[in-house]
């Protein structure tokens, strides 16, 4: 399983491992500091990677702080909330600010 998913298979845990680790996940006591951490990170990456990506440094901020919304004509926006499975169900994205 752990060999597929490092080259980058989307390999499923089969229904036994997955009731142990469901398991383990509703035993764990992870504090809110450690996820927020977790996201504080991940929301840099992304950051990163766009601006790496062409992104202009001031067009993309973090933590709800939102750049000003382009007052010209054509300018655009693009708005990216990431959130767990649970808060949401899926990534949300929206265009035109």
């Amino acid at each position: 399983y752990l060999v597929k998913r490092s080259k980058g298979a989307a390999t499923p845990l089969n229904p036994k491992d997955l009731k142990v680790f469901e398991q383990f996940l509703a035993a764990a006591d992870i504090p809110d500091e450690r996820f927020a951490s977790l996201a504080k990170a991940r929301a840099e990456r992304i950051q990163g990677m766009l601006v790496a990506k062409g992104a202009a440094p001031k067009s993309v901020s973090l933590g709800g702080q939102a750049p000003p919304v382009p007052q010209s004509p054509g300018l655009a926006g693009v708005e990216i909330a990431l959130g767990a499975v649970g808060d949401s169900g899926k990534l949300q994205a929206s265009k035109g600010r």
